[in-house]
């Protein structure tokens, strides 16, 4: 478990944690500073702007640019959304060009 304090103190710019750690030998002591880095376990995902995503219905999908003036309807499955970038977990790959604005005006279009 590990819980991480809201505030930094801006005298020290020091933020408290706390974290249940294995203290073999005793070398950790209570109140004591120690420098740690913690693994966030970051990977690498595919997203797209929160406009790209377009709804028909409850089942989400995208615009891909197949070429020019030539767009696909592609049904996506989405992930979690951040920062105003939502993650696509199936339906396009890295390679493929999603429209990421303005795909309102080529929903009727797209095939």
């Amino acid at each position: 478990m590990v819980a991480i304090g809201d505030d930094i103190d801006k005298e020290t710019r020091t933020l408290k944690v706390r974290n249940v750690v294995q203290n073999r030998g005793r070398a950790l002591k209570a109140d004591m500073f120690v420098r740690v880095t913690i693994a966030t376990g970051n990977r690498q995902a595919l997203v797209v702007p929160l406009g790209a995503i377009h709804q028909e219905g409850s089942a989400p999908f995208v615009l891909v640019e197949k070429g020019k003036d030539d767009y696909e309807r592609r049904p996506v499955k989405v992930g979690p959304e951040s920062d105003g970038l939502v993650e696509i977990l199936d339906g396009v790959t890295p390679a493929e060009r999603v429209v990421s604005s303005g795909g309102i005006l080529l929903k009727r279009s797209a095939r």
